[in-house]
């Protein structure tokens, strides 16, 4: 027994099969047709570098530990950053520290073998304003002096 929506169709099948044939003719030759279209030419943008002008940059680094400061000088580039900073007076002067890194940023641990006190923690500082967690972008400016100090966590 065939379902009664289905009859009509059973009809007119001849007519069925010959849209059928016709429309995988027609699809074989569209897409033979958008297979034969030229080449498309892809071409690759350089990128552009930007150059800032490479000068000197001399700074001054201070270790700043509830009132013990030890000062460092350094002179580097203004296209050094200021990790570069750090790894120069690690390799140079007697100068340690270890830090930790997070995907938002990084934690200094211990600065020349002190960590820091509890609740409290390490950050560098550029005329105020805490650069911890991008000291690895920040580039060095010219007679500038950084700070390393211990202040207070936030929850």
């Amino acid at each position: 027994m065939v379902p009664l929506f289905i009859t009509p169709l059973l009809k007119n099948r001849y007519l069925w099969i010959g849209l059928y044939i016709a429309f995988v003719v027609f699809s074989f030759f569209y897409v033979k047709s958008v297979l034969k279209a030229g080449k498309i030419d892809i071409s690759t943008k350089e990128e552009q570098k930007v150059v800032a002008d490479v000068k000197p940059a001399k700074v001054t680094f201070n270790v700043e530990n509830f009132g013990n400061v030890t000062s460092y000088s350094a002179r580097l580039q203004n296209t050094d950053t200021v990790s570069d900073l750090l790894n120069y007076l690690r390799k140079n002067n007697n100068f340690t520290y270890n830090k930790v890194a997070y995907i938002d940023g990084f934690e200094i641990t211990d600065v020349n073998g002190v960590a820091p006190q509890p609740n409290y923690k390490w950050s560098i500082f550029l005329e105020g304003a805490d650069i911890t967690a991008t000291f690895d972008k920040a580039y060095l400016h010219d007679n500038r002096v950084y700070s390393l100090r211990q202040i207070p966590k936030t929850n």
